[in-house]
């Protein structure tokens, strides 16, 4: 099941949090504003996520953290957007 969303105006803890409400959640594609490294971590900890695309908004240290731990079990791509998507 595909489920899109629109969620603003909300920090990257409460985020994560409704993230995993999501039990079945297994594939994530968001825009989010500013995840920081600790915030990964948490996703890290979600029962069935395998797979996470995230379009900007991590800070240098996340994607530092995600870079060095690619072999894990949730894989996770950033795709920089350089100012071109404006939602």
């Amino acid at each position: 099941m595909i489920r899109n969303s629109k969620i603003e105006n909300i920090t990257g803890d409460k985020l994560i949090n409704i993230l995993h409400n999501f039990e079945n959640l297994e594939k994530l594609c968001m825009i989010p504003s500013n995840l920081h490294r600790n915030h990964i971590k948490q996703l890290e900890k979600h029962s069935r996520l395998k797979e996470v695309l995230l379009i900007g908004g991590c800070t240098e240290k996340a994607e530092r953290y995600i870079e060095e731990n690619r072999n894990r079990k949730l894989f996770i791509k950033i795709m920089h957007t350089y100012g071109f998507l404006r939602f």
